[in-house]
């Protein structure tokens, strides 16, 4: 994907991804989801700006997929979120605090909510401001 900078020249970038991480976390408005911690799936991809050519073989030259993970495990253990909503949008800030991201797609599901499904939950797209 071809993106421009502030002068129109043409940028390159790549999609960072973190797929299926599944952990337990309280989420839920109900009052069973408060005693309760229950399975969630997340997933994110993150587009951000490739480093210019020749760039150091560094991992301070790129936006980590550690830190996406980091920050997945530190809002599940914040304490109880009420709302699917909340918790992709806490994590779609966290992964745009970073001035290379240009936007993150970010997936929430519950996986046992309903026994005729497999899992129901979110999806939230952010660009940059």
């Amino acid at each position: 994907m071809a993106v421009r900078d502030d002068e129109g020249r043409r940028e390159s970038s790549y999609t960072l991804f973190v797929r299926n991480y599944v952990a337990t976390t309280l989420v839920g408005v109900h009052p069973h989801e408060f005693e309760s911690p229950q399975r969630v799936r997340i997933g994110v991809a993150l587009q951000v700006a490739a480093p210019p050519p020749g760039f150091a073989d560094d991992l301070n030259a790129v936006v980590s997929y550690e830190r996406i993970i980091e920050s997945i495990r530190v809002l599940l253990t914040n304490g109880h979120i009420m709302l699917l909503e909340t918790l992709a949008s806490r994590l779609a800030d966290a992964c745009l605090a970073d001035p290379r991201s240009l936007w993150v797609q970010v997936r929430v599901e519950k996986l046992d909510v309903f026994p005729e499904t497999e899992e129901v939950g979110i999806e939230l797209v952010r660009r940059q401001r």
